[in-house]
């Protein structure tokens, strides 16, 4: 599933994620965009590979905006949702 945020803040839902692989692109003119995860309450068992494909930093969030990973530019990232939590589970910038 490709997301195009368009210099703003992305909130998804259970309901818009048609898949757990998201090609991401900022598309900002600053520094960073916020992509944030759907409710964990909506996600128990769910597992999204994020792929940053744009020119700048996804600072990937919970649905109450707590940071789970930055994904930098060319890089991704796995996170996981146990019902309560996200929470990334490696990102290939380290």
């Amino acid at each position: 599933q490709t997301i195009a945020m368009n210099d703003t803040t992305v909130t998804l839902t259970a309901a818009t994620l048609t898949g757990n692989v998201l090609d991401v692109d900022p598309e900002s003119a600053g520094a960073s965009e916020a992509l944030k995860l759907p409710p964990e309450a909506d996600m128990e068992g769910a597992v999204l590979f994020i792929y940053n494909s744009g020119g700048e930093s996804v600072a990937v969030q919970n649905d109450a905006a707590g940071a789970i990973v930055t994904i930098t530019t060319g890089t991704a990232a796995i996170v996981w949702c146990d019902g309560t939590n996200w929470a990334y589970i490696y990102d290939t910038d380290t």
